[in-house]
């Protein structure tokens, strides 16, 4: 995999924002745009207290009183 280009638009991007004195600006708006990216590739089971298929058995199990 060839990233030769990719990095050195990338190295670029930033020589320009931190000449013209918007680096901040730039990292705010890659940390907003990797929140976005994680956000839409997260899974339907993420946080989800059903992931596991015997969480719920094993809930129950532990509010029952013991004998």
């Amino acid at each position: 995999m060839n990233l030769d280009k990719l990095t050195d638009f990338a190295i670029g991007v930033v020589i320009a924002a931190a000449l013209s004195g918007q680096l901040p600006t730039l990292t705010k708006w890659v940390q907003i745009q990797t929140a976005k990216v994680l956000w839409e590739s997260r899974s339907s089971t993420w946080g989800s207290p059903l992931f596991f298929e015997n969480q719920k058995t094993a809930i129950t199990n532990n509010n029952q009183p013991s004998r």
